[in-house]
């Protein structure tokens, strides 16, 4: 005949401590700007962007060895099964990329989107204050780079100061080449003159010579028209 045996009392379970249930902070949730809309489709194309580029990155290092054939048997199997799951996420994210482009667009014609940030109005600043300063130092440092050169070139230059004894005869020399120059032009007048008159007188000799020998020529063709 079996004993019915005590039953074993279960522990006794401790009291639960007192804990703070997690409480979910209310956050308030306001409508999204135009400006805020253009940047978040912008921001979730750069990031696609860069993901498509790590793919492609990638790819090029698995096309590599089998292109080469450095990988053969199992490990050539392995390249090529990433291969094509590299190859389907980049068609995968070529998609999104392209979705992602069209909603950046469509947010940009929003009336306010395109309005430039602060950052970007402050480059914007940086750069026309540069373009200012590079024409004002370039219409200022002209001018001031000339002035400076003349003035180091007078202050260089050298004053020669000729004696009066040399001036007088410097003076002097001048004169005399002048008064030569003017003696020989009226020689070459007067040598000219000569030239023209000899050249008058012998036409006016050989003139009567000419006649006169046309006079013989004619009666010497009259005499022989005779005795024929």
């Amino acid at each position: 005949m079996q004993q019915n045996q005590p039953a074993i009392p279960a522990p006794a379970t401790p009291a639960p401590a007192n804990t703070i249930a997690p409480q979910a902070l209310a956050v308030p949730v306001s409508p999204a700007t135009a400006q805020e809309m253009y940047e978040a489709m912008r921001t979730q194309r750069r990031v696609i962007e860069d993901q498509l580029q790590s793919q492609l990155s990638d790819r090029d290092e698995i096309v590599g060895p089998l292109r080469a054939g450095a990988v053969t048997g199992a490990d050539r199997d392995g390249m090529e099964a990433r291969l094509r799951t590299t190859d389907a996420r980049i068609t995968e994210l070529q998609g999104q990329l392209a979705r992602a482009e069209a909603q950046e667009a469509a947010a940009a014609g929003l009336p306010g989107a395109t309005t430039d940030s602060p950052q970007e109005q402050r480059q914007e600043l940086y750069q026309g204050a540069m373009a200012v300063g590079s024409m004002l130092l370039f219409v200022f440092a002209i001018p001031m780079s000339i002035a400076w050169a003349r003035r180091a070139w007078r202050k260089n230059a050298v004053t020669i100061v000729l004696p009066p004894e040399l001036t007088n005869r410097l003076d002097a020399i001048e004169r005399s080449v002048e008064t030569t120059a003017i003696e020989v032009e009226r020689i070459g007048e007067g040598q000219r003159f000569v030239t023209q008159l000899m050249a008058a007188r012998s036409d006016a000799g050989a003139l009567p010579v000419a006649r006169a020998a046309a006079r013989d020529a004619s009666r010497d063709v009259g005499g022989g028209a005779a005795s024929g």
